[in-house]
């Protein structure tokens, strides 16, 4: 007879955090959003409390992880807050980005709120043109890693 292994695996919650992000990928299903596209979108869709009350809510359905992203989450000033109350009532929390954004102040920040996981898009590098373009992007997001 054999033994079953049961695998575990995480009930994950994505949330798009804001529609503004710093690039034009063409890619990007983002810029099928007309408000996005015409440059005028200047509010994000919830609130850093309702995404505190989703949070609490998600938590209390047995989510146990929650992918932010956007897009570019990390336009939002209350970022840091945002993940920092995230982590604190028990939710693995991850960050979706494209990088560009990224200081080591930014990173340092990131880490005392408690994030653990970042996922970095790399599909921009389709259209980079120069070496000094390409070390901004990728030398850049490597200091995360």
């Amino acid at each position: 007879m054999s033994s079953t292994q049961v695998v575990h695996f995480e009930k994950p919650f994505f949330v798009i955090l804001t529609n503004r992000c710093n690039l034009a990928c063409e890619h990007c299903y983002n810029e099928l959003d007309e408000l996005k596209a015409n440059k005028i979108k200047t509010t994000d869709p919830l609130s850093k409390e309702n995404l505190f009350s989703l949070f609490s809510e998600l938590k209390t359905q047995g989510f146990e992880k929650v992918y932010l992203s956007g897009g570019e989450a990390l336009l939002r000033s209350d970022i840091f807050e945002i993940v920092s109350f995230s982590t604190s009532i028990g939710l693995k929390t991850a960050l979706f980005t494209n990088g560009h954004l990224f200081t080591e102040k930014i990173i340092q920040q990131l880490r005392v709120s408690g994030l653990t996981e970042v996922r970095i898009s790399l599909n921009e590098l389709v259209w980079i043109k120069s070496r000094s373009q390409y070390e901004k992007v990728v030398l850049q997001q490597l200091k995360w890693v």
